[in-house]
């Protein structure tokens, strides 16, 4: 598989199932771009955003929902603000099959100040990011991630 890094990504954004497309956004974001990516949310998106008690939670959920719009959005060639999310009985947000002709795949990941999100096309696919903290051991990793039978 190739890797590409975009400084700018194209205006039309093509993907196909031998690639992976990687995008990342943090939090501290200029107040332009925040602004456009809160203007595009659903009314139930900013419901929901709403719910939220700490200040960086809510500009988390506000981030990341504008940009997965933003981002779906261009590969559909559609309004973002027209993009139909659904959620699957896990609850893990789908397209709309009456608008996913492509069969965009994706999925959002967010940890401290970064957020990612990987689409591709047909299969299923997922990202993981976590902050890296120096003073938390190996040990106590192990320990809090992995089952008994796994350590």
């Amino acid at each position: 598989m190739n890797v590409v890094i975009w400084r700018k990504p194209p205006k039309t954004l093509l993907a196909n199932r031998s690639e992976l497309h990687v995008w990342q956004i943090g939090l501290d974001i200029k107040q332009p771009l925040y602004t456009l990516l809160t203007s595009l949310l659903s009314p139930r998106e900013i419901h929901d955003a709403n719910t939220f008690i700490f200040e960086e939670e809510f500009r988390r959920y506000q981030i990341s929902y504008g940009f997965k719009r933003l981002v779906l959005a261009k590969y559909l060639n559609i309004p973002p603000k027209t993009l139909n999310l659904e959620k699957s009985k896990c609850g893990k947000p789908f397209i709309s099959h009456l608008q996913n002709s492509l069969n965009i795949q994706f999925n959002l990941s967010h940890s401290h100040n970064l957020i990612l999100m990987v689409v591709t096309i047909q299969d299923a696919v997922g990202i993981d990011v976590e902050h890296h903290i120096k003073e938390l051991s190996e040990e106590i990793l192990i320990n809090t991630i992995f089952s008994a039978n796994e350590r």
